[in-house]
């Protein structure tokens, strides 16, 4: 067992995750039993999914009295953490936890908890994958990443407000969906598929155009109960309308009809998709955007401080519009990486290491603290308004005689 490797990972997760002395210790000791047993090197998923067991082992007693389970870790945080350092496979990542709670012997309710998640993943995933293979029909270049986001927010977003869970409702729900996005998709872009092909050519209208998409994905889920299908096309149709009337989503007009997928829009709309199922997530329920695989590429916006270059080139209209939507940077970097990220914005705090009357506070080097102490100073990545403000001092002070 490497240990060294092992405790810098502890100390990550317990500033990370802001940790109580007693969940840290009881993680710590699950940690090493399991590693211990199974001789496994894991050192990223074993550390946060006995975090995640720890968490739940842990009484409080509330202001009335009654005890509470759990110290507010949730499943939806480990997974995402994990995801951030390159961990995808959530079946796998399940299984693992499942593994821990039968040799570490904790409360079978986290095995409840985990059976049932992954029965759920699996059936999402089959989903996803539907959707994802009707969509690699059309030819979308670099926008293919954002429209399969756009779809698959749609569609949790319809299941969760309209509170239709089963595998039978949901089919229904995607293929709601799936027929109001394919239709814009065919005014815009290109299709392999022969079907859909035909049936851009044949149709005399948009709704003509839709009723045939329908009836093509009805045949390809086979859907039987049509009666069933019609109650709830029509209220994911209603659903939709909400949406664009609340301004979640935006639609534009051009030559071909309405679409939420023009060069202009498509950005906004799929992070304000994103902020309205977030609205939608209890605190409780698993947030099903983790499935995306693409999304931790997508929908975590950029520092909003744009670098030197980029200032040069561009105006600030423009690094306004970037800053909000932009894509982000790969998460599977290591920690010293992003702080080398951190201090090459517009300013270079390493430059000078002296201290003066102008220094930043943030150029001073402290000392080492003890990163398991609770007073440990965390890093604070700075803010536009500082960083601007940053700015004008240093062009202040060169003004200056």
């Amino acid at each position: 067992m490497d240990t060294d490797s092992l405790q810098q990972q502890l100390q990550l997760i317990y500033q990370t995750f802001s940790l109580d002395q007693s969940t840290f210790k009881l993680m710590q000791e699950m940690t090493n039993n399991y590693i211990l047993n199974n001789k496994t090197n894991d050192y990223i998923v074993i550390p946060r999914l006995a975090l995640w067991l720890a968490s739940k082992q842990q009484q409080i007693v509330a202001i009335d009295g009654s005890i509470v389970y759990g110290s507010g870790i949730s499943l939806n945080s480990i997974i995402n953490d994990c995801q951030n350092k390159g961990i995808t496979n959530i079946d796998q990542l399940i299984d693992v936890a499942i593994n821990m709670v039968t040799e570490l012997k904790v409360d079978q309710t986290c095995q409840k908890t985990l059976t049932l998640l992954k029965h759920n993943n699996q059936i999402l995933n089959m989903f996803y994958q539907k959707m994802e293979a009707l969509l690699l029909h059309f030819k979308m270049n670099d926008q293919n990443i954002l429209i399969k986001n756009i779809t698959w927010l749609l569609f949790l977003i319809t299941k969760k407000s309209l509170n239709l869970q089963d595998v039978v409702q949901s089919t229904c729900i995607l293929i709601s969906i799936l027929t109001t996005i394919l239709s814009q998709l065919l005014n815009i872009f290109t299709t392999t598929n022969k079907i859909l092909s035909e049936i851009k050519k044949s149709a005399a209208g948009e709704d003509e155009q839709q009723l045939q998409i329908q009836q093509f994905l009805i045949n390809q889920f086979k859907i039987q109960d049509l009666d069933l299908f019609s109650s709830i096309n029509l209220q994911a149709k209603q659903q939709y309308a909400e949406l664009i009337k609340q301004n979640v989503v935006k639609q534009l007009k051009s030559n071909s009809g309405f679409s939420i997928f023009m060069v202009s829009i498509i950005n906004s709309n799929q992070y304000k998709l994103d902020q309205q199922y977030k609205q939608l997530l209890k605190s409780d329920e698993f947030d099903e955007r983790l499935l995306i695989p693409d999304r931790q590429k997508n929908l975590t916006p950029k520092k909003l401080t744009p670098n030197l270059n980029t200032l040069k080139s561009n105006n600030i209209k423009q690094l306004a519009m970037q800053s909000k939507y932009d894509q982000s940077r790969e998460q599977q970097t290591t920690s010293q990486q992003q702080q080398q990220n951190r201090y090459q914005k517009l300013l270079n705090y390493e430059l000078d290491t002296k201290i003066t009357l102008t220094t930043n506070l943030r150029e001073i080097k402290l000392p080492q603290t003890v990163l398991m102490s609770p007073y440990a100073q965390q890093s604070i990545v700075a803010t536009p308004m500082t960083e601007a403000m940053e700015i004008l001092l240093k062009s202040y002070l060169r003004m200056e005689p």
